[in-house]
């Protein structure tokens, strides 16, 4: 069995200390003989984050699991690993590996850019919202924003309201595409009618 313990104050096995939202004492991930890895939040004031859900109390983790306290996304899996160092065992006095460093040090994709990269859907929901003509595409990258946000718990809020508006602004271009179309039907029985 193996613990490692997270938060701002020295002790801990992962110091983060750049992070005012995290506690002092915030989390512990312990992985059990049988490979089996649980979260046990201790009461952090901000709380702890899985795949963009609340943690209460204690939960069981799978290794794709993105884990998030205050604005730090956690590389959790890489405290596993056999060349992690402890600070609070080895005196360690560079910062934790938080999500920045992540990727600086070849640890694979930063987590906190694979959840805002897969939530661009979100963005361009909202932007495509706009365009006459081709809101509908909008409400294409709306619902896979929605999607992505279940499991990213990032830009959820951006993604429904471009959905909303790519939805209302469709029906708006198709009401003036209708009104246009029998007008110009009109005007051509018009003129055929008195020309």
């Amino acid at each position: 069995m193996k613990v490692i313990t997270i938060g701002r104050l020295k002790g801990n096995d992962v110091i983060i200390d750049n992070d005012d939202k995290v506690s002092r004492h915030h989390l512990q991930i312990v992985q059990f003989d049988d490979g089996s890895y649980h979260l046990i939040d201790f009461n952090s004031t901000n709380g702890t984050f899985v795949n963009g859900k609340q943690v209460q109390g204690e939960m069981v983790l799978d290794e794709g699991d993105f884990v998030r306290i205050g604005d730090t996304m956690l590389p959790w899996t890489t405290y596993f690993s056999p060349g992690f160092v402890s600070q609070a065992q080895e005196g360690v006095e560079e910062p934790a590996v938080t999500t920045r460093d992540h990727e600086d040090k070849g640890l694979g994709q930063d987590p906190v850019q694979q959840s805002t990269g897969s939530n661009i859907f979100a963005i361009l929901g909202l932007i495509f919202a706009f365009i006459p003509g081709i809101s509908i595409v909008g409400i294409v990258f709306s619902i896979i924003g929605i999607i992505n946000a279940k499991k990213t718990g990032k830009l959820k809020g951006m993604a429904v309201a471009g959905l909303i508006l790519s939805i209302i602004f469709t029906i708006v271009w198709v009401i003036v595409y209708a009104v246009f179309l029998g007008a110009g039907a009109a005007i051509n029985a018009f003129d055929s009618y008195y020309y």
